[in-house]
């Protein structure tokens, strides 16, 4: 298995961006935490890699506007444990961080159960573009 670690961007004082790749933790707020997949990579997630701050709200910051992946806590009865899951918009990657790391906190309101007949790699690929689209 290929360890991950989590991509931090940063807007520094002197307005340059840099970005990071970093151990540990960088959890937004939410009531569930998953075990991310994936997370889609879009026009939205490469703006905030280079710091446009229309998208990057905060610093630093976890990009990725969606997160797929497994519930590994949650307090929530319609998504328990072990619940394949996705989670989009919210903030994401704009003004919380988002998928771009091994584990994170969504809020349950915007993050649905996926169908049986779908994998974590399909949902991926839909991304929040496909969803928004549909």
């Amino acid at each position: 298995m290929v360890s991950m670690s989590t991509l931090l961007v940063t807007r520094n004082e002197d307005k340059t961006v840099t970005t990071s790749f970093e151990e540990g933790e960088f959890f937004g707020e939410g009531d569930l935490t998953v075990d991310v997949s994936y997370s889609s990579l879009n026009y939205k997630d490469a703006m905030a890699i280079a710091g446009d701050r229309g998208v990057m709200r905060t610093s630093p910051l976890v990009p990725g506007i969606d997160v797929v992946g497994t519930v590994s806590e949650s307090s929530v009865e319609r998504l328990p444990v072990g619940t394949l899951v996705a989670s989009f918009g919210d903030g994401l990657g704009e003004f919380r961080h988002g998928g771009y790391t091994p584990k994170q906190r969504v809020n349950s309101q915007a993050t649905v159960a996926l169908p049986a007949d779908f994998t974590a790699e399909q949902a991926a690929a839909v991304g929040t573009a496909g969803y928004t689209a549909a």
